[in-house]
């Protein structure tokens, strides 16, 4: 798990090919593109890319989006997640997930649950 002050750091830093920041709960469109573009990895930086939910993509900050029970079960999050294929059903898609990374023979998810946003952290494959 990152740290509060490498994510300060990220929340800082220009948005990138491992940096993307939006401040919508249900952009799929948004999030579906960073997660494939954070796998691929084109530049080959073998470092793990970020997707920072309720951070205002122009100037860094949080965007006072308080992480709810109703925002983490989100259906247009949950929703995104399926389409992708790290989840089935509601209510399984962290263990799924998990499970998923760990058969592919890949580091584990890191959650990070702040009081203005979640962060979730998917290294890249080892062997990518």
């Amino acid at each position: 798990m990152i740290s509060e002050n490498e994510l300060l750091a990220l929340m800082a830093d220009l948005e990138s090919d491992r940096i993307e920041r939006t401040v919508s709960t249900n952009d799929t469109t948004k999030f579906r593109e960073a997660i494939c573009a954070f796998s691929n990895d084109f530049p080959s930086h073998r470092q793990p890319g970020f997707l920072l939910i309720g951070v205002h993509d122009k100037t860094g900050k949080a965007c006072g989006l308080t992480a709810t029970d109703e925002l983490l079960r989100n259906p247009v999050m949950a929703e995104a997640l399926k389409i992708l294929g790290y989840v089935n059903r509601f209510g399984r898609g962290v263990l799924d997930a998990q499970a998923a990374l760990q058969e592919n023979g890949s580091p584990e998810a890191r959650f990070e649950f702040q009081p203005t946003f979640v962060s979730v952290t998917i290294p890249k494959h080892p062997a990518v």
